[in-house]
């Protein structure tokens, strides 16, 4: 589930929206519409007291149609996958609360951020995905060539996302489906004919610019980044640069004292100087 890190940086991939917009926008669902549980939270887990308060959680998701016809008719028991008192600090992951949201009265901006919470809590109670791979090698004049293919067998929790990805014109945070390609029937020590055989020049490309999503990402795993083992350590357990009630106005302050500069949205660059 959503702890806030997670958050904004889904709220960035697919809205473009700031770090510090996803925070100010989940803040007044929290305070000002009761909608969803306190969201300066690092944890992605449940606590194994909040199991009874699951069924009202989900009668308030069926006041509203979309969510009505994505709670399964029988709840599955949570794993601690989800419910794990041990992984939970000061306050659980981001989870709608038994309010009604058909009844709130929400701008564009918070109907979007509460629809991705809403749909990943739900998206809790259904099986993983399954698929089916296959890998073919095929040998000629001494070389071998691998090919893949993927089939989705078992959509699982990606049924939850498939309305809202469809609207983000593709763009998937949950999976790509456009991987998926199906290799036409073989028997195993076919002969087959290789008609063409070709060989690409291509060349590196420069790394990608930040997005707020891989800035917040950046920091929640900046030790890695450190070359001092001590810093690196030091990093680790701190949980990264910042906290997830934090980072944000990190962020603004590192765009407004010029060490960078977001150009349109989403994209980040260094101010060459600066740094």
């Amino acid at each position: 589930m959503f702890n806030l890190n997670d958050l904004q940086k889904e709220g960035n991939r697919r809205y473009g929206y700031t770090a510090q917009q996803v925070l100010d926008i989940t803040q007044s669902l929290y305070e000002k519409h009761k909608l969803l549980t306190y969201p300066r939270t690092d944890s992605r887990h449940l606590s194994n007291a909040m199991i009874s308060t699951l069924p009202e959680r989900l009668t308030a998701l069926r006041n509203t149609p979309k969510y009505a016809a994505l709670i399964p008719e029988t709840l599955p028991g949570l794993t601690k996958r989800y419910v794990d008192d041990g992984k939970i600090t000061d306050h659980h992951a981001i989870i709608p609360t038994a309010v009604d949201p058909s009844k709130a009265k929400l701008t564009d901006q918070e109907q979007r951020i509460y629809d991705l919470v809403a749909r990943r809590f739900l998206s809790i109670f259904y099986t993983e995905a399954r698929y089916a791979v296959t890998e073919v090698v095929t040998e000629t004049s001494g070389e071998r060539f691998k090919s893949r293919g993927r089939v989705e067998m078992v959509p699982g929790w990606k049924i939850v996302w498939r309305e809202v990805n469809s609207q983000d014109k593709g763009e998937e945070s949950n999976g790509d489906d456009s991987e998926d390609q199906a290799l036409p029937p073989i028997i195993q020590g076919e002969q087959v004919d290789v008609k063409k055989i070709e060989s690409l020049e291509k060349q590196t490309k420069p790394p990608k610019r930040f997005t707020e999503a891989t800035i917040l990402s950046a920091m929640e795993s900046a030790g890695k980044f450190a070359d001092d083992k001590e810093m690196a350590e030091v990093l680790k357990e701190a949980g990264g640069i910042g906290t997830p009630a934090t980072r944000a106005a990190i962020i603004e302050r590192l765009i407004k004292v010029g060490y960078v500069a977001r150009d349109k949205k989403p994209w980040y660059q260094l101010l060459k100087g600066k740094c």
